[in-house]
């Protein structure tokens, strides 16, 4: 559902359900023209009056958080690389509206922005913990890097920190770039590139890229049909390879996989000696 983004509220993931394969229309061949970088996947998310907001992969299924104002629960869909609908996670404790705004995933814990807080489920749909954010509300965009945690909102810079791992804490966050004009939706580490993707809501169809210092790599489009877009996460899908997925606010709602030319998951040799300094 294409729509502004706003309000998110508290709440702890409860027990998952399997959903089964769905009936969806998928669509191998996309709908939209490419723009700067081709579409190798698309498929639909036919979820009834949902506001899909974020998208996260656990290195089997692509995650996506979508705010539900209709029956007062959130949940997660968790789907395959071909768009079938394989689990819902209730985000439970009663969340409405927004639910989490985007997600990133560090190999054990899925971890989704909410308000001024990060929140951590296990696969299973188990919630862990949470540390806090910058104090900006909401965290709206989330990446991880393996060291470093990222994060914006609206029309705010973007943030970095190191979590401890001591849940309730808070990393000693820094700002890394300048305002990111329009605010940033969605946000992806690329270990292939060694860069960060950002997805904006200010209907231009922009995709930007920045150094992992935050400083701009590029400006890069959806354009001409999609124009507005929540959460992206890099996919290292069994059937596309390495691809950047991104939640495009369309009619209906999408998730849309790009070859952004990372098809070799192999870290920048520059980018991982500067994570070896600190691990």
């Amino acid at each position: 559902m294409r729509t502004a983004l706003c309000v998110a509220f508290i709440f702890v993931l409860a027990a998952a359900s399997f959903a089964g394969t769905n009936e969806f229309t998928f669509r191998s061949t996309p709908t939209a023209t490419d723009g700067t970088f081709a579409i190798v996947y698309e498929f639909p998310l036919d979820l009834g009056d949902l506001h899909n907001v974020g998208l996260g992969f656990d290195g089997n299924y692509i995650w996506v958080a979508a705010g539900d104002y209709t029956t007062g629960t959130c949940q997660f869909y968790l789907f395959d690389d071909m768009g079938s609908l394989m689990f819902t996670f209730s985000q439970g404790a009663g969340a409405t509206g927004w639910g989490h705004r985007d997600l990133c995933f560090d190999g054990t814990y899925m971890y989704g922005s909410y308000s001024t807080e990060i929140h951590a489920f296990d696969t299973s749909g188990g919630y862990a913990g949470y540390f806090n954010g910058p104090g900006i509300s909401p965290c709206r965009a989330l990446a991880y890097d393996g060291y470093y945690f990222y994060t914006c909102g609206f029309s705010e810079y973007i943030y970095r920190g190191h979590w401890d791992g001591v849940w309730g804490s808070t990393p000693a966050w820094e700002v890394i770039s300048g305002d990111v004009i329009g605010g940033c939706y969605g946000m992806a580490y690329d270990w292939a590139n060694a860069c960060l993707w950002v997805t904006t809501a200010d209907y231009t169809g922009d995709l930007l890229q920045f150094n992992m210092d935050g400083t701009p790599l590029g400006v890069h489009t959806f354009l001409p049909e999609y124009d507005i877009q929540g959460g992206c996460t890099m996919a290292g899908t069994a059937s596309w390879g390495m691809v950047l997925a991104v939640l495009q606010q369309y009619d209906p709602d999408m998730v849309t996989f790009y070859d952004v030319d990372s098809t070799t998951p192999v870290e920048d040799a520059t980018w991982s000696s500067i994570k070896a300094m600190y691990q």
